[in-house]
């Protein structure tokens, strides 16, 4: 039971991982936040158990958007 657990948990902190600049990205755009403040707020809604993974992917999935509809402006 322990090795499953233990894979759960790590294939969750990696999805996390990598939904993190999405997430940030998410934030700014809602919030008007600067890419630090988004950060620390997306480490903060990250951390809480089962409402920080809903979280997350809403925010990455608002992030997604977000970059798809500034796409030509991002550079």
């Amino acid at each position: 039971m322990g090795l499953f657990r233990f894979i759960g948990d790590m294939t969750s902190f990696i999805v996390n991982l990598l939904l993190l600049p999405l997430s940030i990205y998410g934030l700014m755009q809602i919030m008007g936040w600067d890419w630090w403040i988004a950060l620390i707020g997306a480490i903060i809604v990250s951390m809480l158990p089962f409402f920080g993974s809903v979280g997350n992917l809403l925010l990455a999935a608002c992030g997604a958007y977000f970059v798809i509809i500034h796409w030509p402006n991002l550079w």
